[in-house]
């Protein structure tokens, strides 16, 4: 059965900040979720962390894929995603045990739902932006200084 979130977490080197990304996100009120864990070959010990919670908890997935900058490690994650909802979750942040319930984005988003949230200007949403409930293909993000855009390919 899948999640109802998938919790989208792209990393890159952020080895100091991963124990309480994890804690936070383990500590969450809502326990239906999945953690998808993309981390662009970090070399500072993030990425034997990562495995390290993967082998403990099934609800993790994580690999390794290539340095493409921060918005576009977005895309293998939210691909790979099975949940209803989608989170993005910065590496180097945290989350309180209520967000998304506490937000209303579970319970008000009547279509597949995406949130971003996190501290950098250039990524920083803090909305839900919807795409369709079925999609034949993974949504592609792009962003500039001033707006993140959510694109669905057209069906094959």
């Amino acid at each position: 059965m899948n999640p109802i979130v998938s919790i989208c977490l792209p990393n890159l080197n952020t080895r100091p900040f991963l124990p309480e990304r994890f804690e936070t996100i383990r500590a969450q009120s809502f326990q239906d979720w999945e953690l998808l864990v993309y981390d662009s070959y970090s070399d500072d010990g993030a990425w034997e962390y990562i495995c390290q919670q993967a082998a403990s908890d099934p609800r993790i997935r994580a690999w390794q894929g290539p340095r493409e900058g921060a918005i576009r490690s977005w895309n293998p994650v939210i691909a790979e995603a099975r949940g209803e909802y989608v989170y993005i979750a910065t590496s180097d942040d945290t989350m309180p045990p209520s967000t998304g319930v506490a937000s209303g984005f579970i319970t008000s988003a009547p279509t597949r739902s995406l949130h971003i949230s996190g501290s950098n200007p250039a990524t920083t949403v803090d909305t839900v932006m919807t795409f369709g409930r079925r999609r034949s293909r993974a949504p592609s993000i792009t962003a500039s200084r001033s707006a993140v855009r959510v694109s669905t390919p057209p069906s094959a």
